[in-house]
């Protein structure tokens, strides 16, 4: 490495030390920071479970919304691509936890209802249990009942606004404000 790329990094690594002072620097590393190590713990605890992350997150949104949904509706609520809910779907449909159904009411053809069967049902009602002990009640153990109600009201708060933040860069923004 040169002398000039030395300084130039010694530089960059000065100013980006004194930029992390700035409560808004710090506060956003955190939520970063902070959203790595949550995803990495709930991947490792869920790594021996039978479906995908994405597979539990639909069944979730299903169970929340009576059951039966169209795929473009299930993206929306999953801040995903149609296409990468598609997949995720077809895994689920192959394993028997959801089935696809033409609709009746619409004059297109390529229109599915995505239903949850009991297949799908029982795999939620058995891992839902587990999710919530094992991530929900360990990830925020040691906080008040008051300190949780603050961080989901600020949570609440980023999400919103990012949601916000994202809609000029997405033109064919689809997707369910938090």
């Amino acid at each position: 490495m040169d002398k000039e790329l030395k300084k130039k990094i010694a530089a960059l690594a000065k100013k980006s030390r004194e930029t992390s002072l700035l409560p808004v620097v710090r506060a956003y590393k955190a939520v970063f920071t902070t959203f790595d190590i949550l995803d990495n713990y709930i991947r490792l605890s869920l790594q021996d479970e039978e479906i995908s992350r994405a597979g539990k997150s639909i069944l979730h949104i299903l169970i929340e919304n009576e059951g039966s949904m169209t795929a473009t509706e299930i993206s929306k609520h999953a801040w995903r691509s149609k296409y990468a809910t598609v997949r995720v779907i077809d895994t689920l449909e192959r394993d028997g936890y959801v089935t696809r159904t033409q609709t009746t009411n619409s004059g297109d053809r390529r229109k599915k209802i995505i239903t949850i069967t009991k297949k799908g049902v029982a795999l939620f009602e058995k891992t839902f249990k587990i999710t919530m002990e094992r991530l929900c009640y360990q990830v925020l153990e040691g906080l008040t009942e008051k300190q949780i109600a603050e961080c989901y009201r600020i949570l609440e708060h980023i999400g919103s606004h990012t949601y916000d933040l994202v809609k000029p860069f997405d033109t064919d923004f689809i997707y369910k404000k938090p």
